[in-house]
């Protein structure tokens, strides 16, 4: 649920401060799996797999789905995801 994929996107965001990039990319991805509404963890697994991969097309996809769930994201996040949106060729 919920609580879950909130303490695995915190683990994960933890994980990428600390430069470890793919362990952060999983800790997202387990976070998404808990909880596929839960729009902070693909919002955070988006940045990830921009900063670790340039995987643009998937960043897409995962800022969708954010998107598709902003009920949880904070006042910054909300405002970063249009700026990332619209920052993706």
């Amino acid at each position: 649920g919920a609580p879950r994929a909130a303490a695995l996107t915190h683990l994960g965001m933890s994980r990428a401060a600390q430069g470890d990039l793919a362990a952060a990319e999983r800790r997202m991805r387990a976070a998404v799996e808990a909880e596929p509404a839960f729009g902070p963890g693909w919002y955070e697994l988006a940045r990830v797999v921009l900063a670790a991969r340039g995987a643009v097309a998937e960043a897409r996809g995962f800022l969708e789905r954010a998107s598709a769930h902003p009920e949880l994201l904070t006042p910054a996040q909300r405002a970063q995801l249009g700026a990332l949106r619209g920052q993706l060729p």
